[in-house]
């Protein structure tokens, strides 16, 4: 099984970090998405699990890291 993960960070420099320094795979963990903050990572959240397609919250910064 792996577990889908949401880095939320106010600073995009912090959060791009966090994606290319953790070693996902090993931990059985894919990164799905990002936000700026809380309640952006909620909403994101809610939206990816009810299918939606708002991609508002899924970071360009993730295509670069």
């Amino acid at each position: 099984m792996e577990i889908k993960v949401m880095v939320v960070d106010d600073e995009e420099r912090q959060r791009r970090s966090i994606v290319r320094h953790v070693d996902w795979e090993r931990y059985r963990m894919q990164v799905v998405g990002g936000s700026r903050g809380r309640r952006g990572g909620i909403g994101a959240g809610r939206a990816r699990r009810a299918g939606s397609a708002d991609h508002r919250h899924t970071p360009a910064w993730r295509e670069r890291a």
